[in-house]
Parts: C-alpha cells; structure tokens; sequence
C-alpha cells in the first residue's frame, strides 16, 4: 500500500510538473507573439499565438491577442468571434468583450444573434461605470441594435414576400388545371451542358533507358516506392512538436509525461540529459522515445 501511494504521489508531481512545463513553453510563444504584434508583423504575431494555443489550449492572453488581431488587421470576424465567445464564456476580465463579440455577429450577417448580444452587454452594465475609453460602447450598442431591427425587418417581409409569391403560383396552377382543358404534357427540351473545354496530354521520353524501362515494364517493386514516400515524408518534419516514433511503438505501454520528457530532451537538450525519476516511471521507455526519434530521423547512424 505504502508503494502504491507514494507511486500515485510521483506521478501526481510529474504530472504537475509537466504542466507547468507545457504552460512555460506557451507562454514563452504568447511572448513572442506580443513582441511580434507591436513591432507590426501581425501574421507572425498570429503565427506565435496559434502555436502557444496548440500547446496550452486555455492561455487567456494568446485568445485575447488573437481576437484583436483578427478584429483589428485581418477583419476575419469569424475567427475574431469564436475567441471573443472564449474569453467571456472563461471569466475574462475585459468587460467590453460582449460588444465586440456583437459586432462580429453584425458582420457576418447574424443579426438575431448580434441582437442579443448587444441587448446582453446593456444589460450587464446597466448601471455600471465603463472606462472612460468604452464610454462609448452604450450608445453604440443601441446604435446597433436599431441596426439589427431593421435588417431583421427586411429579411422577415423578403421572406413574407416570397412565401406570397409561392402561394400565388400555387393558386395560379390550380385554376388552370381545373379550367382549361387537359393538354398532355410536352416534352421539354433537355439542355445539355455543354462539354469541359479537352485537355491533350503528351507524354515525350527522351532518355533511351527510361523509354526501355516503360516499354518492358521494368517498375520498381512498391516497397521501394513506399519506402523513399516515407524518406521524403520524414525530410519535411523540421521540428519535434510530433513524434514520429510512436507509431512504431508495439507492444509498449507508453503515458503522456513521457512523450512530454522525450519532446523536451529533443527540441530543449538536443538529447543530452541524465533521466533520474523514481522506479518504475518509465525512463527507459523515454530513453528509447529519444533514440528511436533520432534514428528515424537520420540525426544518429547507430546507438
């Protein structure tokens, strides 16, 4: 028993220990994306933020900065939109969020939507005092709101419009069926569509051996195909964001904290570390992660 509970209180440890590792690393990309974004590079900036949320997909600061990047330069109201709905649904302390969540729905033509969200931010700061930069946002919202009547005005009487148009149709055919004679139908002409422009494809062979190789149908075997696939597959992975060992992984139990320690030996240490956790943690599974992810790799010949 004595084991098996201080076992639980090792893995607890590596578990906090691992998080706060992986919200370090995310917060040194959020970092990066908030210098990036002063100095005007707002895709890098972008860039950064995305990483640290693929990291640590609750960072606060990298949904906000996103939200005002894609508001603010790319005008990408959707995108702005879902990390506005983030930030309020999490607590954010940024009051005016609402508003601008509303504008976004404005935007992309959700006016039902925008409406309440408007009429939801009103309500929250009835009475309240805003900063005096948001002063503003109140009147605004109201602005918006007549805005959002009136589109959805608009679209109820087109709507209204159309549903009489095809009543009046239907009205129309039934008086004719029952009043005129009973013509047979004639047959309407198809319309064809007409054909997609032809594309000629040439094949010219210029080298004598290759043109011998098709000709007798001298291929390769598939294995050679697949296997420079997979060579080429593994040139363009540049980073250790994705292990590629653990597909090859049979018949090995391997946990969560040890794909964090073998990503942090690689992209951290190049390697060079002394593995010392308490027995039975796995590190000599970590230690294989770490070799097999460079053999497959090309970055050692042999270990």
């Amino acid at each position: 028993m004595a084991k098996a509970a201080d076992r639980k209180r090792v893995q607890r440890i590596r578990s906090q220990r691992a998080e706060h590792e992986t919200r370090a690393q995310a917060a040194s990309y959020v970092d990066m994306a908030h210098w990036a974004y002063r100095a005007g590079q707002i895709a890098e900036s972008i860039a950064h933020a995305e990483k640290a949320l693929r990291i640590y997909p609750n960072y606060l600061s990298a949904h906000a900065l996103l939200a005002e990047a894609y508001f603010n330069h790319r005008r990408d109201y959707r995108r702005a939109a879902g990390h506005f709905q983030f930030l309020i649904e999490h607590h954010h302390h940024d009051r005016s969020l609402p508003y601008f969540l509303g504008w976004c729905y404005y935007e992309t033509g959700q006016y039902q939507k925008a409406r309440e969200t408007f009429a939801d931010f009103l309500e929250r700061e009835k009475g309240k005092r805003l900063p005096a930069k948001w002063q503003s946002l109140r009147p605004q919202a109201r602005e918006f709101i007549e805005r959002c009547d009136q589109a959805l005005a608009a679209e109820a009487r087109r709507t209204e419009l159309l549903e009489k148009q095809k009543a009046g149709e239907a009205l129309q055919q039934v008086r004719s069926s029952t009043t005129a004679p009973q013509v047979p139908p004639q047959p309407t002409p198809q319309t064809l569509a007409p054909e997609p422009p032809s594309l000629r494809i040439s094949f010219s062979v210029s080298e004598d051996h290759l043109r011998e190789r098709v000709l007798h149908k001298a291929y390769q075997a598939l294995e050679d195909y697949l296997l420079a696939l997979q060579y080429h597959q593994l040139t363009l992975v540049k980073e250790f964001e994705e292990l590629l060992c653990l597909p090859l992984l049979h018949n090995v139990d391997h946990y969560w904290y040890q794909i964090e320690t073998a990503k942090n030996v690689l992209k951290h240490f190049r390697g060079r570390v002394l593995l010392a956790d308490e027995v039975g943690l796995g590190k000599t599974i970590e230690a294989g992660m770490v070799i097999k992810e460079y053999m497959l790799r090309g970055l050692v010949k042999r270990a």
